[in-house]
């Protein structure tokens, strides 16, 4: 019985460390297409400002 439990213990602290690096996958992800967004932006509204 209690291998039984340690092997959900063990499964749970696995899924656990899953959405840890989950989190730190679209943390990641997110700043870098936030950058590129930035820079984006920043031409498009330089480009903007001399058409007018």
């Amino acid at each position: 019985m209690a291998a039984a439990r340690h092997l959900q213990q063990r499964e749970e602290r696995k899924r656990e460390n899953s959405k840890t690096a989950v989190l730190i996958v679209v943390k990641e992800g997110f700043k870098s297409i936030s950058k590129v967004f930035v820079k984006f932006a920043a031409k498009s509204l330089i480009s903007a400002a001399r058409d007018i």
